[in-house]
């Protein structure tokens, strides 16, 4: 028994000799001595930005319309790397702007998703343009975004907005009231309104005036008349500042065109009647010769007064 635990203890003894001759690698790995040793790679790619790659523009010119809008239509195409079914269909937006400038912007935050075109998504847009909008180079910037919320944005590409010389004018009929023979300084029983229908700020009014005869009596001489010169007007009221000529207040001519000083028409919107893209025009009847008989003086015998615009 006793020989037999000397020649086990001698074989043990002997194979622990032998591993590091015949297993290097095992030996230094149980001495903490190992040179080498091996491990896995592992790499997720994040996500890819899509790109607007292509606008294009039915027309590049746009022209007003007199009084209310028109629309700058166009489509754009986006293309996303980790392909067409990443691109959010239910957001793309667009607007217009003049760089540099503090003017309204025009938007569409729903412009309208159409399809898949291979790798490109469709989508068209429609910018409203109003008529008072500045007449000059619009940048078009359009935005899309992918699945997950990355955005991408285009503004490479611009349209003219041209410009829109129009006016509305009106009442087509003014009047005095309580006018008698020696009266003087009366009011028109309302203001004359000229609207900017379009984008044009350059203009300023001008009128041209007659002489009113009296119309009731046909048989009146024609030496009773109204004489144009015996109106004014001005572009301020109250206190009767249209009858004042030396407060600024401009006396009309007969037959000729005289211009009012400083009654530009500035472009706006006139629908909100507060005085944007508006001018108003006050008339007043500064005296009545007490010699002339009663009666209705009116334009039939030389014409209506003519209001226009100028540069």
């Amino acid at each position: 028994m006793l020989k037999e635990c000397k020649w086990l203890l001698i074989f043990a003894f002997a194979l622990i000799l032998l591993i590091p001759l015949t297993n290097a690698g095992i030996w230094d790995w149980i001495t903490g001595k190992a040179t080498s040793a091996t491990h896995t790679v592992s790499i997720s790619l994040g996500n890819t930005a899509p790109n607007i790659t292509r606008v294009s523009f039915e027309t590049t010119t746009l022209t007003p319309v007199q009084g209310t809008y028109t629309t700058i239509n166009f489509s754009f195409l986006v293309t996303d790397p980790d392909g067409a079914g990443n691109v959010d269909t239910t957001y793309a937006v667009a607007n217009a702007s003049i760089f540099g400038a503090n003017y309204d912007i025009r938007e569409n935050t729903s412009c309208s998703y159409v399809g898949v075109a291979g790798s490109d998504v469709n989508f068209t847009c429609q910018i409203k343009m109003w008529y008072w909008d500045n007449a000059t180079g619009w940048n078009i910037t359009v935005q899309a975004r992918d699945l997950s919320n990355v955005y991408t944005s285009n503004r490479s590409n611009y349209f003219t907005y041209s410009t829109l010389t129009s006016y509305d004018f009106g009442p087509s009929s003014m009047s005095f009231s309580g006018v008698t023979p020696g009266s003087s300084n009366k009011t028109a029983t309302r203001e004359y309104l000229v609207n900017n229908s379009g984008n044009d700020a350059s203009k300023f009014l001008s009128i041209n005036a007659s002489n009113l005869y009296n119309s009731t009596v046909l048989a009146t001489p024609s030496s009773y008349f109204l004489a144009a010169e015996n109106f004014t007007v001005d572009i301020e009221t109250g206190g009767y500042a249209e009858c004042d000529i030396s407060g600024g207040a401009f006396r009309l001519i007969n037959l000729n065109y005289k211009n009012i000083t400083g009654s530009y028409v500035f472009k706006g919107n006139f629908t909100l009647n507060n005085g944007t893209g508006q001018r108003r025009l006050y008339y007043c009847l500064n005296n009545v010769s007490s010699s002339l008989p009663s009666g209705t003086y009116d334009t039939t015998k030389l014409g209506p007064w003519y209001v226009k615009v100028v540069s």
